[in-house]
């Protein structure tokens, strides 16, 4: 039983501290010892027994820091009510013992054992009765926001900027707001004091010596944020009154004589100057600019009282210079009553941008280049003289939003010249920034041009459309133009054909077909006048009537053609068809015509020339080939349209002149038409076989408009 007892509290004991069966560590009996520990040594829990004096103390939250000669470290009592819990007293000195654990920022002591999940257990404390105050480090709010005096007591001197007055966790503290040279709104430090009393002390806008301990937690790149001062008591806080007064009994000093050379000790136990101005704007939560004479002065501060331009003020603070300008730091300031705004300095942008006006008000013109929206501010941009500067003009609730400044304008600006870049030392590239308080703070000495470069864009860019717009209207017009050209061109070729194929049957009733008749009528009477003529010369002065009587039909149906309108209403297929229906009556050769293909209609020249193509082929089957069958056909495909004129006549060789020896026009004419179409114009015969002849046209020549 008892082996199991004890085999159960070494189980329970290895649960507890992992690895106590594993190694000893040794017992740190100095705070040094343990802030040299890293945070994973801290985690191991070394065992810890300290004696120091007690620094601060907060019986509500369980919060309490112990130094000793070489540091200081924090450690938990107990909270209220917890067992083990230890009430202490400042500077009470004690004896501590636990384990070290990582803290927030740096190591710190937490009762021992300590186990994952628990709540942190109190330390073994022992009281031993009043300690010594430690001597404090005097130290500055950049060392302290550094962290190397984290957990320590210390003193700074600052000055206290606001006191609030409240109740945190059932019992009243006492809030200050602390700045010091080079802190701002957004670096401040904050401290508390456990304080009883029911009122806050009159400590706003007053220098001061503080000692407390540096607290504040880490990030996660082990940085230390949320700083802040805890004071053990209000006894703590020493306000400096006396060099406040002698501060503020100083003679004003003037903006130019106030960074002048002076002996050592010259301005006796205050590090202030005093300095009298008005106010010329201000910059909220970091200070404000006072003119004083021709100059100006910088004045960084974060005192809360309300002031405006105009304001006159009693200041003291303490000098400071950097690269570009001479001020103030955390000064302090009292009012003095109003005055009026010192009368701005007219200056040229080249000498704004060497840095010799800096702080001062001023007066500068320039044209506006462009203007910016930025958060809190309005921003222009301005040029003059090929010096290109900014103006920022404060976002105010009575100022318009649309200020109304056109780019282009002129304008006199009148404000704070700050932040010269380059100065003396590169006058070619030196600019500058001009703090403006309010829209008022800017006149309009001329309206920009109306030929504005963004309005020539504009002018250019209307103008290339236009000439866009005209070019493709142009060829708009162009391709109507030739279109209707090509309308009125085969209007006029069918009203010149058709006026052409009058005249011409004009021409033939006139004179061939007249001429046929007389010759005709001499031959009848010839006939009548021999009617006991031998046989030979009865039949050929009969063959003779025959053949004029053959000349004058085909001659009155060549002048019927001429006239007819039928190829026009019909097309070339219906005039084919018609005239092979009415050449086909009678004791002449058998004339059929076929078409091959889905009919369409071509141009009328082309259906003009078809036309007479078919006539003169079917005209030399008649006179020559002594046919009995003559044969038309009309193709049609999607490439071309074919004309072909087939006979079952004697045929002939289309090399050899033909018996008769006389010029035969027809074959000419064939391929003359033909030429005049762009068509291939093709024959075969042979003696004995027939003729075939065939016209040949291209598809986009037929095509019809």
């Amino acid at each position: 039983m008892n082996s199991q007892i004890a085999l159960l509290l070494l189980g329970l004991a290895l649960a507890v501290r992992p690895g106590l069966a594993l190694e000893s560590l040794p017992v740190l009996e100095e705070i040094r010892a343990v802030r040299a520990l890293t945070p994973q040594e801290a985690a191991r829990h070394y065992p810890v027994k300290l004696l120091g004096t007690v620094t601060y103390y907060s019986r509500q939250d369980n919060h309490a820091f112990l130094q000793d000669e070489t540091g200081g470290i924090f450690f938990r009592p107990g909270a209220l009510g917890q067992p083990g819990r230890t009430e202490f007293t400042h500077w009470e000195r004690v004896e501590i013992q636990g384990v070290s654990v990582q803290g927030n920022f740096s190591p710190s002591i937490a009762g021992a054992p300590t186990v994952p999940g628990m709540a942190p257990v109190p330390v073994r404390a022992v009281r031993l009765g009043p300690g010594v105050l430690p001597d404090p480090p005097l130290v500055t709010m950049e060392q302290i926001q550094a962290g190397g005096f984290h957990d320590q007591f210390v003193k700074l001197r600052a000055t206290i900027r606001a006191v609030e007055l409240r109740e945190y966790l059932g019992a009243p503290r006492l809030g200050l707001v602390l700045s010091s040279p080079r802190r701002t709104e957004d670096a401040k430090i904050r401290a508390f004091i456990p304080f009883p009393e029911a009122t806050a002390p009159a400590w706003e806008n007053v220098v001061a010596e503080i000692c407390g301990v540096v607290a504040g937690n880490g990030d996660e790149q082990a940085r230390l944020r949320d700083v802040h001062f805890l004071i053990p008591t209000p006894a703590q806080v020493a306000p400096q009154f006396e060099l406040m007064r002698a501060a503020f009994a100083q003679t004003p000093r003037g903006i130019a004589e106030l960074f002048r050379y002076e002996p050592p000790d010259a301005r006796g136990a205050s590090p202030y100057v005093r300095v009298k101005g008005v106010v010329t704007l201000v910059r909220p939560r970091e200070g404000l600019y006072l003119g004083a004479g021709p100059g100006g002065l910088w004045v960084q501060t974060t005192q809360r009282m309300k002031t405006a331009p105009g304001d006159e003020l009693d200041v003291i603070g303490l000098p400071a210079r950097d690269e570009l300008r001479a001020f103030l730091q955390d000064a302090i300031f009292r009012p003095a009553g109003r005055g009026p705004l010192p009368t701005p300095r007219a200056v040229s942008v080249a000498e704004a941008a060497s840095g010799s006006v800096v702080s001062t008000r001023i007066a500068v013109s320039g044209e506006l280049v462009d203007k910016l929206q930025q958060p809190g501010h309005r921003q222009l941009i301005l040029e003059d003289g090929g010096r290109t500067f900014q103006a920022r003009i404060a976002q105010e609730a009575d100022t318009p939003a649309d200020y109304g400044w056109k780019t282009g304008s002129r304008l006199r600006l009148t404000g704070i010249c700050e932040n010269p870049i380059g100065g003396a030392r590169d006058a070619a590239l030196s600019s500058f920034t001009l703090l403006i308080g309010s829209a008022a703070d800017v006149a309009v000495l001329r309206q920009p041009p109306w030929l504005t470069p963004a309005r020539v864009r504009w002018l250019l860019l209307a103008l290339v459309a236009t000439v866009a717009l005209g070019a493709l209207w142009l060829t708009q017009l162009r391709r109507q133009v030739a279109r209707q050209t090509q309308v009125i061109e085969q209007q006029t070729e069918h009203k010149t054909l058709t006026e052409e194929r009058q005249r011409i049957a004009r021409e033939l009733h006139d004179t061939l077909e007249q001429q046929l008749a007389g010759v005709q009528f001499q031959l009848d009477a010839l006939h009548d006048w021999m009617p006991d003529a031998p046989a030979d010369i009865g039949h050929a002065l009969g063959s003779a009537r025959a053949m004029l009587d053959h000349a004058r039909t085909e001659a009155r149906r060549s002048v019927w053609e001429l006239r007819s309108q039928m190829l026009e209403r019909a097309g070339l297929t219906g005039a084919l068809r018609q005239w092979a229906v009415r050449l086909s009556t009678g004791n002449g050769p058998r004339l059929e015509f076929r078409t091959e293909g889905p009919e369409r209609r071509l141009t009328r020249a082309v259906e003009f020339q078809l036309l007479r193509c078919a006539q003169e082929a079917v005209a030399n089957a008649l006179k020559h080939a002594a046919a009995s069958r003559i044969d038309i056909a009309l193709t049609f495909s999607e490439t071309e349209t074919r004309l072909t004129v087939t006979d079952d006549g004697r045929g002939f060789d289309p090399a050899m002149p033909l018996d008769d020896g006389r010029p035969h026009f027809g074959l000419l004419g064939l391929r003359e038409r033909a030429g005049k179409l762009q068509a291939r114009f093709e024959i075969r015969t042979s003696p004995g076989t027939g003729t075939t002849l065939s016209v040949i046209v291209l598809a986009q020549v037929t095509t019809s408009p």
